[in-house]
């Protein structure tokens, strides 16, 4: 079942679905002359340079480049640290939010020796 909810820091203007799709939302839009009414639609993602998919959504004449994912996961997981069983059900379950360095550390081999400066090093066991 297909959830949407206001893109956070958008609210009235985009809407995010859990399965990563975007929406504007239908409202009236200043022309410089006098108010249109814009109609509601899916956008268009496109590709960032690492594979991500991203949007470009617009507020008050300013425009941001944003990456679906994270736009998924501000709407649907409030604090990323107390995810539960029913917040995970609504999103893709492979989808979680992790810090750079967990990040980081699953995309190495395990056994693989990280430096962290001249004097320490790390062991990664393969667990994070």
């Amino acid at each position: 079942l297909e959830t949407w909810r206001d893109v956070v820091g958008y609210e009235g203007y985009y809407q995010v679905s859990n399965t990563g799709k975007v929406k504007s939302i239908s409202r009236n839009i200043w022309n410089g002359k006098g108010y249109i009414k814009s109609s509601g639609k899916l956008l268009k993602q496109g590709t960032n340079q690492k594979g991500y998919p991203i949007v470009y959504l617009s507020k008050n004449s300013k425009s941001k480049t944003i990456t679906v994912h994270r736009l998924v996961a501000k709407a649907f997981i409030e604090n990323p640290s107390d995810m539960d069983e029913e917040i995970l059900s609504l999103i893709n379950p492979k989808l979680i939010w992790v810090s750079q360095v967990t990040d980081a550390m699953k995309k190495l081999e395990p056994g693989t020796t990280v430096t962290i400066d001249s004097s320490e090093k790390l062991v990664y066991e393969g667990t994070v």
